[in-house]
């Protein structure tokens, strides 16, 4: 992903880079250096964003994206497996 994409990804989520690097594990430096083209997010990372811009595409209005967003955080607290597992379920979370 571009600088621009990233940029863009955390905007439509509506997150800070703070919360956004919470959500990926990393520092908020990091998400920092993504956005302005510094450095380049590792493969996983690169991974974690486009699957999450494609569920973003697939949640069109508010709410859904609301939910999304909510579901992300408790996945991220829950660690990088259960992120990753939420990200690439089939099936929408009950």
């Amino acid at each position: 992903m571009t600088a621009e994409e990233i940029r863009a990804l955390r905007a439509r989520l509506g997150l800070s880079q703070v919360r956004f690097a919470a959500i990926m594990g990393v520092s908020s430096p990091a998400v920092a250096q993504w956005e302005t083209d510094v450095t380049v997010p590792h493969q996983y990372h690169e991974a974690v964003m486009l699957q999450m811009r494609q569920r973003l595409d697939e949640s069109e209005d508010e709410h859904r994206r609301e939910e999304f967003v909510g579901a992300l955080a408790t996945a991220a607290f829950g660690g990088a497996l259960v992120l990753l597992g939420y990200l690439f379920a089939r099936e929408e979370p009950e």
